[in-house]
């Protein structure tokens, strides 16, 4: 067959082989084994180790991309081991033909504090044709890889002799496979075989035929299946987050005699139709699950479709052993169809599940049991009492909602779940949520809804600013803008004085403004104190077209005497009263509609009304922030300090004034 682009071996007797420190790179073997290293012996008398090595970019085909160790005849006084301690296999790649990118085939295989990342030859293959194996994983990352799954295979025709599979403190972070196989694969010897998951992670797999599946016969082999002796599989302290399964569960289980999954939270997993987190089908066996929790976000609900298959309940269980599940909790958020199973059992010979197990439906959800339990005839003469039931969820009909979820301790079942009309700016065809612009809140059982202020929730229709809003306790912001009613903005973001905008930190430099505020109010201040005839001054230039004789009770003012005069300027006075009465009054009955262009409205109409109303205004586009810290109710008050201003400039100038 040929192969090993750096490192061929055809050896029929080997004492030992070693690699230290050894660094392999973009070592090709085109289309043949193992780009790095191909090693084929006979037999191995002690160990093969690699130790602190490198395998970064290599590329082969045929079996294996990067590494290839096979042991055709060990022999059973040797027991000789593959030992791979703190090594790197790194974005190495396998042809169109490739299976693995590491293939090994002894009986015992360490592999300690290694990485292997963004590989895409097809993972890891352990095979062995002896009668007994052990495989020790642990302190190692598996992540990023393409094509990848860890496969363990034994020899269905060995009796077995103790075999342990542990993995430990083994993580498995977004690995992709398209091929038949899971993400990780063990076929088990029928007999004295031994699985251990502690502290193990699998975060974000995606796999069309599942993420972990386990049996006891190997996939190779269609014969009939064995039935189970002592194989056991444990999950200790693990957890099984973000998988897609697709066609199969998150951990699937087959004919394994005795199953102990504690201490272990599996959480928003999807895929299969019968349990997207897990399934076990096996026959006279034990199933145990303590102090384990399953969860399925309301987050979890918006997934890709073309990688992903919906969530369809936690646990599938079909078996003719023992169940039992105690201080355990299977919560689900999500708003679901009718009649998903949160969890179903078919067939158990004897069921354990009291009051420490807490089960939850989808809020706006019942919860309901549904039990098939019976007896049936296991022999001619005997009859065996055969528990099945699911527990299911029952939505309100559309147009409808409920503040409420169904949930049960053991099979003891609470609904107090009440569908209402749905209110006016909700939206009911699923759970509950807000319409565009409109924000939810709960009093009691029921939820009402009021208009998001202007400027701070989505309108209903704009490109820039989607509606995305799964809850009536938010809806969708415009901009940078966060929080109850949108009214505060993200972190690093600031308020602006005039607008809804929320603008970078760094950008509230317009200092300038206050400056101005101060020269402005100043002015107006100084012209309460004086009150110059600004009115007669304004006629007299606009009409000074007019004949004279029209134009001489204007010019009379001069000769007034002193008391005349402040007649004509109290005159003045409520002509300028009128004035800032009639726009103040204007503002308040054109607030909803002016009934001119929009344009003019906001460019001349608003700001016009407004500074006679003593509020001060820009043009909409203008996010004017002279210091970091800005919030809708700092804005509100900034509208007051025109007037604080005034008032009080107007008496520090009336004091000068009276003292000179």
């Amino acid at each position: 067959m040929g192969g090993g682009g750096a490192l061929a071996l055809y050896v029929l007797n080997m004492r030992r082989l070693s690699l230290v420190n050894s660094t392999f790179v973009n070592n090709t073997a085109q289309e043949k084994n193992s780009g790095a290293m191909r090693a084929q012996l006979g037999t191995l008398y002690t160990d093969t180790v690699a130790l602190n090595c490198e395998f970064i970019r290599n590329s082969g085909g045929s079996l294996s991309s990067t590494i290839q160790l096979t042991i055709s005849n060990p022999l059973w006084a040797f027991r000789p081991r593959v030992t791979i301690p703190h090594s790197k296999f790194l974005e190495n790649k396998g042809s169109s033909t490739s299976v693995y990118d590491i293939y090994l085939f002894p009986s015992y295989l360490l592999m300690s504090s290694c990485k292997v990342v963004k590989n895409s030859g097809g993972g890891i293959f352990f095979g062995t044709y002896s009668s007994t194996s052990n495989i020790l994983v642990e302190n190692s990352i598996m992540s990023d890889n393409l094509n990848f799954a860890f496969y363990i295979y034994t020899d269905p025709n060995k009796i077995s002799h103790g075999s342990r599979y542990q993995f430990k403190n083994v993580s498995f972070i977004n690995n992709n496979c398209q091929t038949w196989s899971s993400i990780f694969r063990v076929s088990m010897y029928p007999s004295q075989s031994f699985l251990l998951f502690q502290v193990i992670t699998f975060l974000n797999n995606y796999c069309k035929a599942g993420v972990v599946k386990i049996s006891v016969v190997p996939s190779s082999s269609w014969g009939p299946v064995t039935r189970p002796e002592n194989a056991s599989v444990t999950f200790n302290n693990s957890e099984f987050r973000g998988n897609s399964g697709v066609a199969e569960s998150a951990v699937t289980i087959f004919d394994v005699k005795t199953i102990d999954i504690q201490s272990t939270n599996f959480t928003n997993n999807f895929g299969s139709t019968d349990g997207s987190h897990v399934r076990v089908q096996k026959r006279l066996s034990k199933l145990t699950i303590y102090k384990t929790n399953f969860y399925q976000s309301k987050e979890s609900q918006v997934f890709n479709t073309s990688r992903e298959q919906p969530y369809n309940g936690f646990l599938t269980v079909t078996s003719f052993g023992n169940i039992s599940i105690r201080e355990s909790s299977f919560v689900s958020d999500p708003f679901s169809t009718d009649g998903e199973a949160l969890l179903f059992v078919k067939g158990a010979h004897k069921l354990v599940m009291n009051d420490s197990v807490r089960i939850k439906s989808p809020f706006s959800t019942k919860l309901n049991l549904h039990n098939f339990t019976h007896h049936e005839y296991v022999s001619d003469y005997v009859q065996a009492l055969i528990v099945s039931f699911s527990l299911s969820t029952e939505s309100c009909p559309m147009g409808t909602y409920s503040l409420k979820r169904g949930s049960s301790e053991g099979f003891t079942i609470e609904n107090h779940v009440k569908c209402l009309a749905c209110p006016t700016g909700g939206n009911c065809t699923s759970a509950i949520s807000a319409r565009h612009n409109f924000w939810g809140y709960p009093i009691g059982d029921k939820v009402y809804f009021k208009f998001c202020p202007q400027g701070y929730c989505c309108p209903p229709v704009n490109q820039r600013c989607p509606y995305q809003n799964p809850s009536y306790l938010q809806s969708s912001c415009q901009g940078n803008r966060t929080g109850f009613l949108c009214g505060r903005c993200k972190k690093g973001f600031s308020d602006t004085l005039f607008t809804t905008n929320c603008v970078p930190v760094k950008h509230c430099t317009h200092y300038w403004y206050l400056i101005l505020i101060f020269i402005c109010t100043s002015l107006f201040a100084l012209f309460l104190v004086h009150q110059p005839p600004v009115f007669e001054i304004l006629m007299r230039n606009v009409t000074w077209f007019l004949p004279r004789r029209e134009r001489t009770v204007y010019e009379d003012y001069h000769n007034l005497d002193s008391d005349a005069k402040k007649t004509v300027n109290g005159t003045s006075s409520g002509y300028l009263k009128i004035l800032f009465y009639f726009y103040q009054i204007a503002g308040v009955l054109t607030a909803s509609s002016y009934g001119v262009r929009e344009v003019l409205k906001d460019n001349i109409v608003s700001p016009l009304v407004s500074l006679l109303d003593f509020k001060i205004t820009v043009h909409n586009d203008w996010s004017i922030c002279p210091f970091p810290g800005i919030t809708p109710l700092k804005k509100t008050l900034f509208q007051l300090v025109a007037v604080i201003a005034i008032f009080f400039f107007r008496s520090q100038l009336f004091t000068s004034c009276t003292a000179v």
